[in-house]
């Protein structure tokens, strides 16, 4: 069986379009991986972001790094897609030619047939979830009519196109089946922190909201934000991010001391992610207050 890693940057909504694509391509018999740095998959798809600078470096460094492996000989056939190929895929196709096909956000589903899958209308609504265990995202709508002179959404994306409803009920109740529901631990933890940093700058990303940059003006977002969260959960043992109640007070001391942290960093954080646990519960139920994201300070 012939695998095929897809690699996907920026937002969630290439999250799904990344989660319907390697559905199709399941279904087409590829041994489908994602986001993997280890693998002798022959064929790479990049789903790239291009909505600000910092996710446009690291679209483009993404796909140097598959070019130079594809000279090498390690991969055989590498495509690209998204956000990044729909604004510049003229620039691109000229500067990185090593590239076999580039595909925009409205047309990634090309990919489909250059890759030889069926366009099976049963297939529209399957996704190959990569989200944590717990959630999954659903996309109601795509683009926006309004043409901000801040936002690049509609020249990536479009006009605004709502997902017809009866699509929707299908893909919300074949979601429902694969969650596990009220399994939050610290591996999904981690894993949201890894979702937003693909995203770029925090500061930057919210500065582009009206009204954002005197907000926080004087918010301190430093861009190594998640680097204590990531040191402290990495200094967990398995069992302990798989089962945060574990985590007595001699367990917390233990942590501190091999994540270079203090006892109060790592009590603060438990309480974040007690927080982030309760959100996760009130979802469930229909109500959600979003916890303090960590690392911010006022």
């Amino acid at each position: 069986m012939k695998k095929i890693n897809v690699i996907t940057l920026g937002c969630s909504k290439n999250t799904v379009d990344s989660e319907h694509l390697m559905a199709r391509l399941a279904a087409a018999g590829y041994a489908v991986l994602f986001d993997s740095d280890r693998t002798d998959a022959k064929v790479v798809v990049i789903n790239t972001c291009g909505f600000i600078g910092d996710a446009k470096q690291e679209s483009i460094d993404m796909i140097l790094r598959a070019a130079a492996a594809k000279q090498a000989g390690k991969i055989e056939r590498l495509f690209v897609v998204g956000c990044l190929s729909e604004r510049y895929a003229d620039e691109l196709r000229a500067e990185i030619p090593e590239v076999d096909d580039y595909f925009g956000a409205r047309t990634w589903d090309g990919i489909v047939r250059a890759l030889g899958a069926a366009e099976d209308p049963t297939l529209e609504t399957e996704r190959h979830l990569t989200t944590p265990k717990h959630y999954a995202y659903l996309k109601i709508s795509e683009g926006c009519n309004w043409k901000c002179g801040y936002c690049a959404i509609p020249l990536i994306r479009g006009a605004h196109v709502s997902v017809p409803m009866e699509e929707l009920e299908e893909e919300a109740r074949k979601l429902k089946k694969k969650l596990v529901k009220n399994q939050f631990n610290f591996n999904d933890f981690i894993g949201q922190i890894q979702q937003i940093k693909k995203m770029g700058n925090l500061k930057d990303l919210a500065s582009m909201l009206p009204g954002m940059g005197k907000m926080l003006k004087n918010v301190d977002i430093p861009d190594d934000v998640f680097k204590q969260t990531e040191a402290i959960i990495s200094s967990m043992t398995p069992a302990e991010r798989e089962h945060p109640e574990i985590i007595n007070a001699r367990r917390r001391e233990r942590i501190a001391k091999g994540s270079g942290t203090t006892m109060a960093d790592v009590n603060r954080l438990m309480k974040q992610f007690e927080d982030t646990r309760k959100m996760m519960k009130a979802v469930a139920g229909g109500g959600m207050k979003m916890p303090k994201m960590p690392g911010m300070r006022r």
